[in-house]
């Protein structure tokens, strides 16, 4: 669960789950994220420190 100093959860139901998945998942995962078309968000003229896409 990831507290704060006073060791009070940040977000009521919030925990740390190492190892949910596995090292091929998580390769596999990073592999589909660095494939997918990402471009700086923009938002009225800005440009965010983010990179997105769109679904549709």
């Amino acid at each position: 669960m990831t507290s704060d100093l006073f060791d009070t959860p940040i977000l009521p139901g919030l925990r740390m789950q190492p190892d949910l998945i596995d090292q091929a998942e998580e390769q596999m995962l990073i592999a589909r994220i660095d494939a997918a078309d990402l471009t700086p968000f923009r938002f009225q003229g800005w440009t965010g420190k983010r990179l997105t896409t769109s679904f549709g």
